[in-house]
């Protein structure tokens, strides 16, 4: 069985390109961070409308690693300028995001 394999999205310019073009089976999932918590954000695109959703990150001893749990936000907008405006506010620096 293949591995299914994230495509690392590696500016705010590349994520521009690609957020027009989501389907509504893919989403963006970038490192963030919301006041001092670090963060997961989600972006995803459905009838034209983008939903972010920023859920807190949390560690997992039984996977090892970090996952989303926690509290949650929600950000819904038809607008790909106010939808990457909320991004770059929360995005964690350096930018790091994956295309899923």
């Amino acid at each position: 069985m293949k591995r299914y394999r994230e495509k690392r999205i590696r500016s705010l310019a590349e994520l521009r390109k690609i957020m027009p073009t989501l389907d509504a089976d893919e989403g963006i999932r970038i490192d963030a961070v919301n006041g001092r918590s670090k963060c997961f954000m989600f972006v995803t695109k459905k009838g034209g409308k983008y939903t972010i959703n920023i859920a807190e990150r949390i560690y997992d001893a039984s996977f090892k690693a970090y996952v989303p749990g926690g509290r949650e936000t929600w950000f819904h907008t038809g607008d790909l300028e106010e939808a990457l405006s909320k991004i770059t506010a929360e995005a964690q620096r350096p930018f790091r995001a994956y295309l899923y």
